[in-house]
């Protein structure tokens, strides 16, 4: 019997944000602190990681492979449309590497404003929200996606 909740655009974000959103709160229960990847990577690569920060970074790997197994492969092929995720490796590259900068740039990602930021009001991280989305509508109109 194949599972519908995978298949299933709006069920599987649904889901999907009620456990971003209940990870968040328990990160913060329990540490007092943003679950931000790049703060648990930087802590991690300078040696100055609190435990958490490897089990924040291992749980992350681990959830990818929990969902990859349940989809029965690591391929994004009918998960991903073609025209979302393009096979050029240069270009995703380019991508990750952008990220990671406007990451450093705005002293956090998604995760850190658009989950924590918003849910203190924070100005900076509504701005910084702002931005993200702005970008995105540019990037998609200039390379003509249309959803």
């Amino acid at each position: 019997m194949e599972n519908l909740a995978l298949h299933a655009p709006s069920i599987a974000a649904i889901v999907g944000g009620a456990l971003i959103g209940l990870a968040a709160a328990l990160i913060w229960f329990v540490t007092a602190r943003e679950a931000a990847v790049s703060e648990s990577l930087d802590a991690l690569a300078s040696g100055d990681a609190a435990p958490w920060h490897a089990v924040f970074i291992a749980a992350l790997i681990a959830g990818a492979l929990i969902a990859a197994w349940a989809v029965g492969s690591l391929d994004t092929a009918g998960i991903v449309p073609a025209d979302v995720l393009p096979g050029d490796t240069w270009l995703l590259a380019a991508g990750a590497f952008l990220v990671g900068a406007g990451v450093r740039v705005a002293a956090g990602g998604l995760a850190a404003h658009g989950i924590f930021g918003i849910a203190r009001l924070s100005a900076r991280s509504a701005v910084a929200m702002a931005v993200v989305m702005l970008a995105a509508v540019a990037v998609a109109t200039l390379v003509g996606y249309a959803a």
